[in-house]
């Protein structure tokens, strides 16, 4: 009987031991997965994703009035020059600055939708869906007024 008690005190120690080193080692903090948004320079009185809904409200169909299809905000040229200088946008004169009286920049709604956002230029009801076709931006630098217009 001797033996089977120290078997049995052999096979708990061999347990005990076992558990304490098969822990699990402690689990480091993870790093955010989330992206940092790029520092934009300029300023503008709308965010990205508020031209892009101003964009998608006018895409919605109504039964008695039609949608507005102009968006009106605040934008620097430093700020238009970064956001709407992407191939593919015409910017016409294509160097400006501040004393610029007007510029404008042209683009279509395949590259409206790489800039805004896919779901931002198509929109409509479960009837029939509308797609942005093409867009046109002016920005009078001297006053900081930016004005958008696009086309259904």
């Amino acid at each position: 009987m001797a033996e089977r008690t120290t078997l049995k005190h052999t096979l708990d120690s061999d347990v005990e031991g076992s558990a304490a080193a098969a822990a699990p080692p402690a689990k480091k903090p993870r790093a955010s997965t989330k992206k940092k948004a790029a520092a934009v320079l300029g300023k503008c009185g709308m965010t990205k994703k508020e031209l892009g809904d101003a964009i998608q409200r006018g895409l919605r169909l109504e039964k008695y009035e039609a949608q507005r299809t102009m968006v009106e905000t605040t934008m620097d040229a430093t700020f238009f020059s970064a956001f709407f200088g992407v191939p593919g946008v015409k910017l016409s004169p294509p160097t400006f600055d501040e004393t610029t009286p007007i510029v404008v920049a042209d683009f279509s709604g395949r590259v409206g939708g790489e800039i805004f956002g896919v779901s931002k230029v198509k929109g409509g009801n479960r009837y029939t869906t509308n797609h942005v076709r093409r867009l046109v931006a002016i920005l009078y630098p001297a006053e900081e007024k930016f004005v958008m217009f696009f086309s259904i």
